[in-house]
């Protein structure tokens, strides 16, 4: 355990690099506690990430874009997106409740990304 991790507390959540889709922990190893500017009080980690780490994820990011991914036009990537289960946040794994008329397919009444229907 570092003297960063001991310093944010045992029993809080911890949130990894993604890189090429795969979760995974900085090349330092390194974390640094993320403060609730409320409680003024450390409720995670966070990977440190470095240049070596930016540049794995530089390179993912140009392989994804070579791929269908980059032949979408970006109205095709939020209309992916969008169909995604608006609830749940996909790379970190937590949840959020989502007022039903602003899910994916409902109106939300001010014509918001959420509520439009024409996705």
């Amino acid at each position: 355990m570092t003297a960063q991790q001991a310093a944010a507390g045992p029993g809080i959540p911890h949130y990894p690099l993604v890189i090429d889709g795969q979760r995974t922990e900085s090349r330092s190893r390194r974390r640094y506690p993320t403060t609730d500017p409320f409680l003024q009080a450390a409720w995670a980690t966070a990977a440190d990430g470095d240049a070596g780490d930016v540049d794995l994820a530089v390179a993912a990011a140009r392989r994804a874009l070579s791929g269908p991914w980059g032949k979408l036009t970006g109205f095709g990537r939020a209309r992916l997106i969008r169909r995604l289960d608006p609830r749940r946040y996909f790379l970190s794994g937590m949840s959020f409740d989502v007022p039903s008329s602003t899910r994916a397919g409902g109106t939300s009444g001010s014509g918001g990304e959420m509520g439009n229907s024409r996705a």
